[in-house]
């Protein structure tokens, strides 16, 4: 969705009179609907991350390429106004050198918009890097990222090329009608094809010998193999070349085809190491109430309350003794900074990390858990965590 659109203007864009893919009679208004369509690839690629901040990435992205399609669209149909025509093969016949002064405000308006259209600096801020990593493409890694990229680039190709046809005479160039030039164009004759491309001028030029491009032929003459050379260059750093290509192609069909690695969440729930921290376990009957945790808690985000109880003497004869009864044992995962700091300091090992990394309440109040919630989170526990079983006597 934001490549293709790309595509189907350079197909549409002429690179010369008779070089254009699919020469339609309003291919202005083609190159312009077509281009529009990228936007949507923006937006799916950050709602479809599930990410927070990559959908905040495409909402920024997607407002900012629909504010700036207007003016986009307003300075090219200044052109099209001046030309009479939408086609951009007829806009270039159309072109005069005094359409530079003519056109300037037009073009250095659409300058500025494409340039927010591609998101390129000073108008980056979709991709703020400071801010939200890299806007709508943060989840993005491999072929799919690259594909993101091909299209950003493509679109950097579309804009250049309308630039050179609307504002700088396309082919033809700005000065193309008048000068030099255009006597080589009026003795040769465009012979009904129409204008051709400079470069083809200049070809043409020093095909018909010294006296009309003298520079073009000694430079010719300075550039032609000796004898022999063809035999020493054939398979030489042409064909490297093209093997190079087709192995750089295969090893991409390869990786096109490749079953992807990524673990779709919740769906299938990755394996975590066994030291992940999530939320934090409490194993009641372990807990003496000493308040060890409470108070080396940095946060304060531990609250206990607890009684004590006199137990009869076991024994005949012997003393009555006297345990604290865990009354209250609260955290509230609002304050916590997950330090780790009261597991580490609790001496009858009553609290454990809990690899429960995707929890989350929808409203802060319910961060506040109790000692029945939090022992809810031991059964998530790895077992290699959890304090090894006394034997009996």
């Amino acid at each position: 969705m934001a490549l293709i659109p790309y595509l189907v203007a350079l197909a549409a864009i002429p690179l010369a009179a008779t070089w254009v893919a699919v020469d339609v009679p309003a291919s202005l208004l083609l190159v312009l609907a077509v281009t529009s369509v990228g936007v949507i690839g923006t937006l799916m690629a950050g709602w479809g991350s599930g990410n927070k901040y990559s959908l905040l990435g495409g909402l920024r992205a997607g407002a900012q390429l629909v504010s700036y399609e207007l003016p986009l669209v307003l300075a090219a149909a200044s052109v099209a106004m001046a030309a009479g025509t939408l086609s951009l093969t007829g806009i270039v016949q159309e072109w005069s050198w005094w359409w530079l002064a003519w056109q300037l405000p037009a073009a250095v308006v659409f300058l500025a918009a494409s340039v927010a259209e591609l998101q390129r600096t000073p108008f980056d801020a979709p991709v703020a890097d400071s801010e939200i990593v890299f806007g709508p493409l943060t989840e993005y890694t491999g072929l799919r990222f690259a594909f993101f990229l091909l299209a950003e680039y493509a679109g950097i190709v579309v804009m250049a090329l309308l630039f050179t046809v609307l504002f700088l005479g396309g082919w033809r160039g700005p000065w193309g009608d008048i000068g030099a030039v255009g006597a080589v164009d009026a003795a040769q004759g465009d012979g009904g094809r129409g204008p051709r491309p400079l470069a083809a001028r200049r070809l043409a030029a020093g095909a018909r010998g010294p006296a009309a491009a003298p520079g073009l032929a000694r430079a010719a003459a300075a550039r032609a193999p000796a004898a022999g050379d063809h035999r020493r260059r054939r398979g030489g750093p042409r064909m490297r070349g093209v093997t190079g290509l087709l192995r750089g192609l295969a090893t991409t069909g390869r990786t096109a085809t490749r079953r992807a690695h990524t673990a779709q969440y919740p769906h299938t729930e990755p394996q975590l190491p066994e030291r992940s921290r999530g939320v934090i376990a409490l194993l009641e009957d372990n807990c003496t109430s000493c308040m060890l945790c409470a108070r080396e808690c940095p946060d304060w985000c531990i609250t206990i309350d607890s009684h004590k109880e006199t137990l009869p003497a076991e024994t005949e004869g012997g003393r009555e003794r006297s345990h604290n009864v865990l009354d209250r044992f609260d955290i509230d995962f609002s304050l916590c900074m997950y330090c780790g700091i009261c597991i580490e300091v609790c001496p009858f090992d009553a609290l454990f990390w809990a690899p429960d990394f995707a929890y989350a309440e929808g409203d802060i109040r319910n961060l506040l858990h109790d000692k029945e919630r939090l022992g809810t989170f031991m059964d998530t526990v790895p077992d290699s965590a959890l304090p090894a079983a006394e034997d009996g006597p």
